[in-house]
């Protein structure tokens, strides 16, 4: 991972088990639109392969995506240059549309049937979930990537 790649944001989307290209390729697609970097392990989850590319209609050849082999060990690096950890999680007690600290954050997305890894969650500053009606338990894991890149978006712009 590079510094400068870190410079051009400061709020990351991690990828944290994802398993389905599709999937993959819209959260690319959202968070490119929002200006925000995708954080994509080598290790631990699908790689852009050409499902990817179409779900992402292109945008993954324009995106900031930060490659790291792990993503525990890019979690430690952020964290040493004062980057927070928030970790999207259905059974957290905070809003993703809380206020959050002003610092750079990553936001941590899991797969998509176990959510983010036990690894990810202990290494949160904090966990947050997405409010939901109607009994509804969860979100795609690309549709939480669009609430989360648009809500940093806007919280740039305050």
């Amino acid at each position: 991972m590079c510094s400068s790649d870190l410079e051009k944001s400061r709020v990351l989307i991690a990828v944290d088990g994802i398993t389905n290209p599709q999937n993959l390729g819209m959260l690319i697609r959202s968070a490119a639109a929002a200006g925000v970097g995708v954080l994509l392990p080598r290790e631990g989850g699908c790689d852009i392969n050409p499902l990817a590319i179409k779900a992402s209609a292109g945008t993954v050849f324009r995106a900031q995506i930060v490659r790291c082999t792990t993503l525990m060990d890019a979690l430690e690096r952020l964290r040493e240059r004062g980057w927070r950890v928030a970790v999207m999680d259905a059974a957290a007690e905070q809003s993703l549309f809380a206020p959050l600290p002003a610092a750079p954050h990553v936001f941590v997305l899991g797969g998509e049937t176990a959510g983010a890894r036990a690894a990810s969650l202990a290494m949160a500053d904090c966990r947050l979930f997405v409010p939901m009606e109607n009994g509804v338990e969860s979100l795609n894991v690309a549709v939480t990537g669009a609430l989360v890149a648009y809500r940093a978006m806007l919280a740039g712009r305050e």
